[in-house]
């Protein structure tokens, strides 16, 4: 054998045992929060993430569930979170000093979110719900907002239903609804499909049929991530999107992975919940100015802020993938 080829392989041979001692290329990592751990709605970044398509781009994504926007916004405060999901108008606790901003509009129309009759009540149609109380989870939540413009929607104004606080979570309102205390309540269409199927209540109504121009729920960045490490958001928001895509053919694995995550165990109301709800999520992230608009006077009508904010510094699409 000659020098140069003996070399060659002792060089090639040293190159392979050093590799097995050598570390695996490190993906960058972040931390995503979700407003709810088990709401349909993020269940995006748990397909990203058991797809493989956030590896792929060189993520290595820490997900935390939380129950509620409160508990969410304190993890961002305290640095604990890179990015976090959210309601639209979660825009207003930027104004309150939060240092995120909305990089990616997520979901338009509230499709993953209805109002379930109880089984007694009597209501058989949405036309049914007019005068009767519904049960929400506080004065600054989303369905509250929902329940007020579906009424409004109807033709009653936005005080035609009666809508009580029930806080406590999913437990304390099918107790309420058990027990008569209301006579429908707002939810996520899963428990209201589940409820339907165990013959407690009937699905009455799915507010995105009736908000169809609204920003039910964005992607936020941190201030920190947009300034130190702006091209790791980049991809963060390419895997985004590439799993909504993903998503749409993949409707089987979802499912499974929503059943899971969600706590859902019949597998037909898991599947009408992914065909009902799918829809709603952006493909591309661009924000609405009309859903804009709707979400600036969300945030006085919810009493999170006092005026309407500029909603100019609050978001941007700097971030998103190029078309």
């Amino acid at each position: 054998m000659r020098a140069s080829t003996a070399l060659r392989i002792s060089v090639i041979a040293l190159g392979a045992s050093l590799s097995a001692f050598a570390p695996a290329f490190a993906a960058d990592k972040l931390g995503v929060g979700k407003a709810f751990a088990t709401a349909f709605a993020f269940i995006p970044i748990d397909v990203g993430v058991e797809s493989g398509i956030m590896q792929k781009h060189g993520l290595d994504v820490t997900i935390s569930g939380f129950n509620g926007s409160a508990g969410l916004q304190q993890a961002v405060t305290a640095g604990q979170l890179d990015i976090s999901l959210g309601s639209g108008t979660d825009v207003a606790f930027i104004v309150k000093g939060v240092p995120v901003k909305a990089v990616a509009a997520m979901a338009g129309p509230p499709l993953a979110y209805g109002i379930v009759a109880g089984a007694d009540s009597g209501i058989t149609t949405v036309e049914g719900l007019k005068g009767r109380k519904v049960a929400v989870a506080s004065r600054n939540s989303l369905v509250y907002w929902l329940t007020r413009h579906l009424s409004d929607k109807m033709g009653w104004g936005l005080d035609g239903i009666q809508i009580v606080y029930i806080s406590g979570g999913n437990p304390a309102n099918i107790a309420a609804l058990r027990t008569k205390q209301v006579d429908a309540l707002t939810n996520g269409i899963d428990v209201g499909y589940q409820l339907e199927k165990d013959g407690q209540g009937k699905q009455l109504v799915n507010f995105g049929k009736y908000v169809d121009e609204y920003l039910t729920h964005a992607i936020y960045a941190t201030n920190t991530i947009m300034a130190d490490r702006p091209e790791v958001l980049r991809r963060f928001l390419v895997a985004w999107f590439e799993t909504i895509a993903y998503m749409k053919t993949h409707r089987d694995d979802v499912v499974k992975i929503g059943m899971r995550v969600g706590n859902v165990k019949d597998p037909d109301v898991a599947g009408r919940v992914f065909d009902e709800a799918m829809p709603m999520f952006s493909l591309d992230g661009r924000f609405d100015p009309v859903a804009m608009v709707a979400v600036r006077k969300a945030t006085v009508e919810l009493e999170m802020l006092t005026e309407e904010p500029d909603m100019a510094p609050l978001y941007t699409d700097a971030f998103l993938p190029k078309k």
